[in-house]
Formats: C-alpha cells, sequence, structure tokens
C-alpha cells in the first residue's frame, strides 16, 4: 500500500512541477511570435502575397478559404492540431500604411490578438517582418500558451519559407 501511496505522490509531484514551470513560463513578459525572411523580390511583388485572397492560400499552411465580409476578412483554416478541425480566423480593424500591414484577429471563445506584416524595400529585395501576440481565453489554452506560442513561431516561419520560394519562382 505504501508503494501505492508514494507511487501517487510521486505522479502529482511530476504533474504539479510541469504545471509550475507551464506557467512560469507563461509569466515572462514577451509573449510575441516573430520572424522574418528576406525575398528577392521588391516590396510591391510581396505585398500582394499578403492581400490577395489565393495568394494567401497558396502560402500560409491550413488556410482553406478566404471571404472579405465588409470591412472584416474571414480565414477559414483547417487546424491539423485538431483533427483538420475547421476555424475562422476573424480580421478587423485592419490598416495599410506604406510598408506595413496591420490586423486584430479574433476566434470567439478561442483567442484574439494582432498581427502585423513589415516590410522593408532592400533595393529589389524585401525584408518581410512578421508579428502578433494573442491572448487565450480559455484557462488549459492560457496555461499551455508557451508551448502554442512556440509551434505557432514555428509554422510561421515554415509559412513564410513557402511564401519565399512562391514568391521568387512565379513573380
Amino acid at each position: 500500500m505504501k508503494w501505492l501511496v508514494r507511487g501517487a505522490v510521486g505522479f502529482l509531484s511530476l504533474i504539479g512541477g510541469a504545471v509550475l514551470v507551464l506557467l512560469a513560463m507563461g509569466a515572462r513578459g514577451d509573449k510575441k511570435l516573430q520572424s522574418a525572411i528576406e525575398i528577392a523580390k521588391p516590396p510591391e511583388v510581396v505585398r500582394t502575397w499578403l492581400t490577395e485572397p489565393e495568394k494567401l492560400k497558396a502560402w500560409v499552411g491550413w488556410l482553406v478559404e478566404v471571404r472579405r465580409e465588409g470591412d472584416r476578412e474571414i480565414w477559414v483554416v483547417e487546424d491539423r492540431n485538431n483533427g483538420n478541425a475547421r476555424m475562422e480566423i476573424v480580421a478587423y480593424d485592419m490598416r495599410e500604411e506604406p510598408g506595413r500591414l496591420f490586423a486584430k484577429l479574433k476566434v470567439d471563445g478561442s483567442f484574439h490578438g494582432w498581427n502585423e506584416y513589415r516590410l522593408t524595400d532592400l533595393g529589389g529585395r524585401t525584408r518581410l517582418e512578421m508579428s502578433g501576440e494573442y491572448e487565450y481565453e480559455h484557462w488549459f489554452a492560457k496555461l499551455l500558451e508557451p508551448i502554442i506560442t512556440r509551434e505557432a513561431t514555428k509554422k510561421q516561419d515554415e509559412d513564410l519559407a513557402r511564401l519565399k520560394g512562391l514568391v521568387e519562382a512565379k513573380s
């Protein structure tokens, strides 16, 4: 019996330790997703790949549909981390300035935040910086935020590499 109790205490200590580590990681100040890439095309060419629905679907992984509804844009994704469940990401408060695209994003009951693209002209080449920050609404997602952010950054890097290949090959 005492081995059973020790095993249970050990297991609970392990789980408690993991939760404490996640809470500590989640308390860090900078929770941004940040990626950058250089593309051998000028900003005006790269920009079209960030704003035209068919081009977006070509490089943004999991994206299956983009539709505009008034002053909002809806991105429909099939979440590979959630059994290909469809999710609609609503972009609103979209702003476009020279060298910058910005939007607030939300999925009701899941998360909200912002995303930004910065395009810097390097004389016929473009440095594209992509950043975002999101607040998760479900307690479990909040707990796992450090892992979610790391995996989302990894996907973002993969998407930007795909974008680079497409832009440089087709434009």
